[in-house]
């Protein structure tokens, strides 16, 4: 039996073996094959077209700087190729709306 040092737990090394790293780094990328915009828990996102974006605009009366931000790189858009400055809207369920809009203005990132 191992002495645990008189607190309860065994004691471990300082510093994990660097396999042991190196197989948790792995283990923890994403998988670029993965599409997760069939989660269930991902919303619905798609891009405004430059006529929407105006009328949009127009309709909440600010200008596109006062949106909201999302990143370019976030991986719910990746498959719109959206390009910086475009808008995205994201369809929400709601419990209390039914469906719920939001807008977000693409940037670099």
């Amino acid at each position: 039996m191992e002495k645990s040092g008189g607190r309860g737990f065994k004691s471990r090394p300082a510093h994990p073996k660097k396999e042991d790293v190196e197989q948790r780094v792995k283990s923890k990328k994403m998988d670029s094959n993965i599409d997760i915009t069939t989660h269930i828990l991902v919303p619905k996102h798609t891009k405004l077209t430059i006529e929407e974006t105006n009328a949009l605009l127009g309709t909440l009366n600010i200008s596109i700087n006062q949106l909201p931000k999302i990143l370019k790189s976030d991986p719910a858009i990746k498959h719109l190729n959206a390009e910086v400055g475009e808008v995205i809207c994201i369809e929400r369920n709601s419990p209390t709306a039914g469906k719920a809009n939001y807008y977000r203005m693409v940037i670099n990132g």
